[in-house]
């Protein structure tokens, strides 16, 4: 298999692993509300106006619960994306294939926190996970894709990063 090929493979599994870690370490330190038990009420044939309301109530508890949660993992994973990017622009001139791949990690992963601040319906946290979002966004694609001066244009390969100096 060819050296870039691989890399390229490498980089993307790496973004893959990266966000799942943050994702599945934020259910399982920071477990979701639990359903209401609502199944007894839908297979009863003549539920009783008690037992409806009564149904109904955990539910909308439970909703509000899980949308609170919702904000919350968009937060913390927000966080965890924002160390993943600074952590790629710190590797960026010690080992590019690994900085790509964190990199993704932490696109990944901001991503998944912007999704979870849809599921929120917060619309002041969602505006506010966005514009974090686009502002990661556009300083680190100004950081990692700007072109270097024209007198270093002619030494420095545009796929190797910034020059050094």
């Amino acid at each position: 298999m060819d050296d870039k090929v691989l890399r390229i493979i490498f980089t993307l599994f790496v973004g893959a692993i990266l966000a799942l870690f943050i994702g599945f370490g934020i259910h399982t330190f920071y477990p979701p509300p639990e359903p209401p038990d609502t199944a007894i009420v839908e297979l009863k044939a003549n539920p009783s106006d008690a037992d409806i309301e009564k149904a109904s109530a955990a539910r909308k508890a439970y909703d509000t619960a899980y949308q609170a949660y919702s904000r919350n993992v968009s937060m913390v994973s927000m966080a965890g994306a924002v160390i993943l990017l600074a952590l790629s622009l710190a590797l960026e001139r010690k080992n590019k294939v690994m900085a790509n791949g964190i990199l993704l990690g932490g696109l990944f992963t901001l991503v998944y926190g912007v999704a979870r601040g849809f599921v929120s319906r917060d619309t002041t946290t969602l505006f506010v996970t966005l514009t974090l979002a686009l502002a990661l966004v556009m300083v680190l694609g100004f950081r990692r894709f700007r072109r270097p001066p024209p007198e270093l244009a002619s030494t420095h390969d545009p796929g190797a990063g910034p020059p050094a100096g």
